[in-house]
């Protein structure tokens, strides 16, 4: 029997339709994204409205409303991990001036969930809650680093490697290489991967399991990069260990394990 509720479903679909590259759609738009008319959303978009999980502005168009910032912070409320993690990602920006960023895999993107901003260099203004490619990113190469062999053979058959600058890796071949070497050395760099003149270094975060449970990066204008690159994935590394033991890990379970 199917216990699916058809409206909630819909309901559901027409949230998933808000991205960062769609953040704001008319009726029009969502109906044409649904293969739908205007007229059968409309019920649907005026109670998500008035629940204020949809805002509608001037030009009649929807975005997501307060309503999930609220949901959010109680989930990240419940989270020992973001909760944790904030105290050693603001030490680590305020030690380095560097932005710190917390980070899990969702799918098959790197989702990120918190930011301490030490240095005036802000490359992306709004990343709580943004998620982006994992291949292209240091955080999320270290979280596919991470991935039993199965399902990163997976992730590198199905994904579509698209460059984002000139410095992306988009060979399957020389990203399983890379991943190889993130699982050796506990670190990841983004060499101008995903954004250029910025460098992203990043580490596992593991928990008394000993698997890895999400991680951490830092982000540099490329300038910085050859004076400090040992010391910064060095910091970055300490701090990745510290988090991970006070989430329970111990000694010889900071590293990957699948």
């Amino acid at each position: 029997m199917d216990y699916t509720n058809k409206s909630i479903e819909k309901a559901a679909c027409i949230l998933d339709l808000f991205a960062a590259d769609t953040p704001r759609l008319s009726a029009t738009e969502i109906a044409r994204r649904l293969g739908t008319k205007a007229s059968i959303i409309y019920p649907i978009l005026r109670t998500l409205q008035t629940s204020a999980y949809l805002m509608r502005d001037e030009d009649k168009k929807y975005s997501l409303g307060f309503k999930f910032l609220e949901r959010a912070n109680l989930v990240l409320q419940r989270l020992d991990l973001h909760t944790v993690a904030q105290k050693y990602l603001k030490k680590l920006a305020n030690t380095c001036s560097v932005n710190a960023h917390l980070g899990i895999l969702y799918g098959y993107k790197v989702l990120y969930l918190h930011r301490e901003v030490g240095s005036s260099n802000v490359f992306i203004r709004e990343i709580v809650g943004l998620s982006e490619p994992a291949y292209c990113t240091a955080l999320g190469k270290t979280l596919l680093a991470s991935l039993p062999e199965d399902e990163q053979e997976s992730y590198l058959t199905r994904e579509s490697l698209v460059p984002f600058t000139p410095h992306t890796i988009t060979s399957p071949d020389a990203l399983r290489v890379e991943l190889g070497r993130i699982r050796r050395d506990g670190f990841a760099i983004s060499n101008e991967e995903a954004h250029e003149g910025v460098v992203g270094v990043a580490a596992p975060v593991t928990d008394f399991r000993g698997r890895v449970r999400a991680a951490i990066s830092i982000s540099i204008p490329r300038s910085r990069w050859h004076n400090e690159e040992a010391e910064l994935i060095g910091t970055v590394k300490e701090t990745a260990s510290l988090l991970s033991r006070d989430l329970g890990a111990s000694k010889k379970d900071e590293a990957f394990r699948a």
